[in-house]
């Protein structure tokens, strides 16, 4: 727990930036989204050990596995609502 709580020390700071860079036009918005779904997740993730405590441990793996590919789905859901605006692209406007 101890490494996986630490991994998530290391890279938010840097999650905050790449959404800072990548929503320019309304970086105040992303920023702020970003940042509420890492606390509603760090928030619904003890009410979800809760939930499933008195569970055995296939029972949380499953729990915690469909949790994340739902994440998986929400990324390339909002992905495809991007209109084709991917960082080549970005980076090839910038060069231009």
């Amino acid at each position: 727990m101890l490494v996986f709580v630490t991994a998530i020390m290391v890279v938010a700071p840097g999650l905050t930036r790449l959404v800072s860079e990548l929503s320019a036009p309304a970086r105040g918005a992303g920023v702020v989204l970003c940042t509420s779904a890492l606390h509603v997740g760090a928030s619904a993730g003890q009410q979800l050990v809760a939930v499933i405590s008195g569970a055995d441990f296939t029972a949380v793996l499953v729990v915690l596995g469909a949790v994340q590919v739902a994440g998986a789905v929400l990324v390339a859901v909002a992905g495809g609502l991007g209109g084709g605006s991917g960082q080549a692209e970005r980076e090839g406007a910038q060069t231009q």
